[in-house]
């Protein structure tokens, strides 16, 4: 019985790892999608200036 119980939480530990480390990996697509986001929006602002001048 101990080792059912066992093997269960280790199961259970284990689903927790995956979906923490799919959510990382989610995190990091995100913020490389922002970073570009962010440099293409600096990038527009920046020939803006440049052409009112």
């Amino acid at each position: 019985m101990q080792s059912l119980i066992l093997a269960s939480i280790l199961m259970l530990m284990g689903f927790q790892t995956g979906v923490i480390g799919l959510l990382a990996d989610i995190i990091a697509a995100n913020r490389k999608i922002l970073e570009d986001v962010q440099y293409h929006a600096r990038k527009l602002d920046y020939d803006r200036e440049k052409e009112e001048k």
